[in-house]
């Protein structure tokens, strides 16, 4: 019969890390237990453009094999490496993972506004960068905040809640 074994006899082997990857400014690392002892804890060292931080520790029985590192800082580059333990020992770490890089989106440009009937039609272009989950539209009439748009997923939105004689601006 094949398939791994493992002990509660003996320290666990290195884990297996995988590609990181990131959501906004949040790094998400993940890895496979190695073979050997169970693990009861893994210890990660997040590495900024290589140099590394305090390690994260997860444990529980069993230990989950993610965990998540935030803020990441906009333009590092961002790798990780793990070690697994138990009360027999210590693993060597894991090879270190591949690089991720966190790039926020840059403001949007080119915004163009104009009134169609009674509907304010707004649209950008998007800035650059990383790309943006959503945008958030600001709409100020004569000046004064008069309404947020929240979660637009495109380019463009309307507002058409609009009063005469006032003047619209909008900021994204």
């Amino acid at each position: 019969s094949s398939g791994v074994t493992y002990s509660v006899n003996s320290p666990p082997n290195a884990p297996t890390v995988n590609a990181p990857t990131n959501s906004g400014s949040t790094l998400t690392m993940t890895w496979t237990i190695g073979t050997g002892g169970i693990p009861t804890s893994y210890s990660i060292t997040v590495l900024e453009d290589g140099v590394p931080l305090a390690p994260l520790t997860v444990s529980g029985s069993p230990p989950a094999t993610t965990t998540t590192y935030s803020p990441m800082t906009a333009g590092v580059a961002y790798s990780f490496y793990v070690t697994a333990t138990n009360a027999t020992g210590t693993s060597s770490a894991s090879a270190t993972s591949s690089s991720v890089t966190y790039n926020p989106p840059l403001a949007p440009t080119a915004l163009s506004l104009y009134i169609a009937g009674s509907i304010l039609n707004m649209s950008w272009t998007a800035g650059g960068g990383g790309t943006p989950s959503s945008y958030t539209v600001y709409v100020l009439g004569d000046g004064v905040a008069v309404t947020t748009l929240n979660s637009i997923t495109g380019t463009s939105t309307t507002y058409s809640s609009l009063t005469n004689g006032v003047y619209y601006t909008f900021y994204v």
